[in-house]
C-alpha cells in the first residue's frame, strides 16, 4: 500500500491500544544511535496513559485496510491548546502521509473544540524533525526540550497555510 487512501484515521478503541507499544518502539528505532535520552528508544507510553486518553477522547489511531493499527496520536488537552504526548507511525508504513493525517485529525478536533494551538515536544537532539511538524499545520508549535534541563528553549511557529 502506498497512498493515504489505503489507511483510515479514527478515534481509537480499547482493543486497538494493544498495538501501540510495538508501533512506538518500532518508530523509535529511527533514533537509535542519535544522542537522545535512552527512554526514547527503550520505553513505550504506558497502557494506562493510553487507556485514559482513549476514555477522554484524546487518542487517535491510523488503520491499514485490514483494520490493523499502524500509527497513533495521543494528546492532552488544556483550555487553549492541545499537546501531542506521542505521535508514532510504524516505519513499515512511514513516508505515506499517515503522521500528517494523524496530526491533522487532532488539529481538526482542536479547532472544533476552540483550542488555539497544537503543540508537540521533542528533545533538542531531534531538532531536525521541526520542519516536518511545522509544515503540517498552521496551528503547530514545535518545542524542543533540553533533556537535562526540561526547559522549552525553542519554538517554531508555522506561518498560515496558503
Amino acid at each position: 500500500m502506498s497512498t493515504l487512501t489505503d489507511y483510515a484515521v479514527e478515534r481509537a478503541t480499547a482493543a486497538q491500544i494493544a498495538a501501540s507499544p510495538a508501533i512506538e518502539q518500532a518508530a523509535a528505532e529511527r533514533f537509535r544511535g542519535w544522542n537522545v535520552p535512552d527512554a526514547i528508544v527503550q520505553e513505550a507510553t504506558p497502557s494506562s496513559v493510553l487507556q485514559a486518553a482513549r476514555a477522554a477522547g484524546l487518542l487517535w489511531v491510523a488503520l491499514d485496510r485490514g483494520g490493523d493499527p499502524v500509527g497513533f496520536a495521543c494528546v492532552e488537552s488544556a483550555p487553549q491548546r492541545v499537546h501531542h504526548k506521542e505521535l508514532d507511525v510504524h516505519p513499515d508504513h512511514g513516508r505515506r502521509g499517515i503522521g500528517t493525517a494523524l496530526f491533522r485529525a487532532v488539529e481538526h478536533w482542536a479547532i472544533a473544540s476552540e483550542r488555539g494551538e497544537v503543540t508537540l515536544t521533542t528533545p533538542n537532539e531531534c531538532q531536525v524533525l521541526a520542519p516536518d511538524f511545522c509544515w503540517v499545520s498552521s496551528q503547530c508549535r514545535v518545542r524542543h526540550v533540553a533533556p537535562a534541563a526540561g526547559s522549552f528553549p525553542r519554538a517554531y511557529p508555522r506561518p498560515p497555510l496558503l
